[in-house]
């Protein structure tokens, strides 16, 4: 009862009724104003059926109510910190959590909390609400995003050896999470661990059914096969995820450089051509152009084959 339900600013405590110095509103007159009488007996239904009306402050209030009686709903708090995301309040929802965490939030609030902190790229506080969730929470629902998420703080902290271990625990603690796949595969990548990457993406091929999740990872393993030197496994993979209907800039640069591996430079400049239509700004792709181009007029002038 020290916060205002409409707005969350904090009532002054020198009177019985105090009324909210941001919105004006009494602590008597807030509920009435906002037509909430009582604590719902389903606060996630009443406050999505407000919120399904246009009725966004009846839906906060109603959900602010119910946590006042219990701190511990977590669905309320999620639905709270989606309304904040989709609204880039990166901000308010960290002082929003940081409060429902003092005040004895439920541990998921910890994941969030340090999402946030991660947005704000205050990576060493991040780490350490991830920790905070799984010294409560080791074999949580959101034990795997946890490992996941600090991994990768860890890696922007140049710990990769940390890191390592993380992404692989996530994904032994949830295999069918694609994201922590995918996440452990760009670290490989970065890291020029190009062995270790392509075991990780094969595996995440043989788990993956939606069209998106395959040309992502595709695309990775033409990536990788390409800094191999591999020129024909990387354009079989490339131009498999070009036959589930992919059209990125990525795609047909990574095609591209297949094509130039395999000495189909014509062709490689077709797909170059078609990056730079899609992203003008493209600057691999400029120099990939140049690069394509300085070789087929050098062949031209020198009546020579291609030298590859």
């Amino acid at each position: 009862d020290e916060v205002c339900l409409n707005c969350g600013a904090a009532y002054p405590t020198d009177t019985d009724n105090p009324s909210c110095g941001a919105c004006g509103l009494s602590s008597d007159a807030v509920l009435s104003a906002l037509g909430v009488a009582s604590v719902s007996v389903d606060p996630i239904a009443a406050a999505s059926d407000a919120f399904r009306k246009g009725l966004m402050r009846r839906g906060v209030a109603i959900l602010n109510l119910a946590l006042r009686r219990d701190v511990g709903l977590a669905e309320a708090w999620s639905i709270k910190i989606s309304m904040l995301d989709s609204l880039g309040f990166t901000k308010t929802k960290g002082t929003m959590l940081e409060g429902a965490l003092a005040a004895g939030g439920p541990p998921s609030l910890w994941v969030s909390y340090g999402y946030t902190l991660q947005q704000v790229e205050r990576h060493p506080e991040a780490v350490a609400a991830y920790r905070r969730y799984l010294e409560q929470a080791p074999t949580g629902s959101w034990a795997g995003v946890a490992c996941c998420n600090q991994a990768n703080s860890l890696a922007r902290l140049g710990d990769p050896t940390a890191a390592e271990e993380l992404y692989q625990k996530a994904i032994a603690l949830e295999p069918n999470r694609l994201s922590h796949d995918s996440n452990y595969v760009s670290f490989l990548i970065e890291n020029r661990k190009w062995p270790e990457a392509l075991v990780v993406v094969d595996t995440a091929l043989d788990k993956a059914t939606a069209d998106a999740d395959l040309i992502a990872f595709l695309e990775h393993r033409a990536l990788i096969l390409a800094e191999q030197n591999n020129g024909p496994a990387a354009l079989e993979s490339i131009d498999a995820a070009l036959a589930r209907g992919s059209d990125s800039p990525r795609t047909h640069y990574l095609r591209g450089r297949a094509l130039a591996l395999v000495g189909r430079l014509e062709e490689a400049r077709v797909e170059i051509l078609r990056v730079l239509t899609l992203d003008p700004n493209h600057a691999p792709g400029k120099s990939a152009l140049e690069r394509i181009d300085s070789v087929l007029v050098w062949g031209r002038f020198s009546g020579s084959p291609d030298p590859g």
